[in-house]
């Protein structure tokens, strides 16, 4: 590896960030599930529980949506320590499209919207 890289283990079904999202894209969606996804971010090793809280409507620069709520809690794995929490907007149709997510940060709270997309 490169000077000062370090190895890590990560265990079975491990996912990064981007390929976590596609992950929950292929999942069947119910209100009052939940699940947990394993993450590896560079050398660190999370879990993250995804709780589907409820379904509504949502207004994004892309439209309005009819849409899945999720609670995604993220946590190391090793020190149990309880992390970041967001809060995710997926359309309730089988492309589950990332609409909206809202999280708070030290330095505020941040927000991603859907601005558009191909393939209507």
């Amino acid at each position: 590896g490169k000077p000062g890289s370090r190895k890590v283990k990560i265990g079975d079904n491990t996912q990064d960030f981007l390929s976590a999202l596609y992950f929950l894209r292929t999942k069947e969606l119910k209100v009052g599930e939940s699940f947990i996804i394993n993450l590896n971010d560079r050398e660190k090793n999370y879990e993250i529980e995804v709780k589907i809280l409820r379904k509504e409507s949502v207004k994004v620069p892309a439209g309005r949506f009819s849409a899945y709520v999720a609670e995604v809690k993220v946590r190391r794995v090793r020190k149990k320590k309880p992390g970041t929490t967001l809060t995710v907007w997926l359309s309730a149709d089988a492309r589950k499209l990332p609409l909206l997510i809202k999280a708070g940060t030290k330095i505020g709270p941040l927000e991603a919207s859907l601005i558009s997309y191909g393939g209507r």
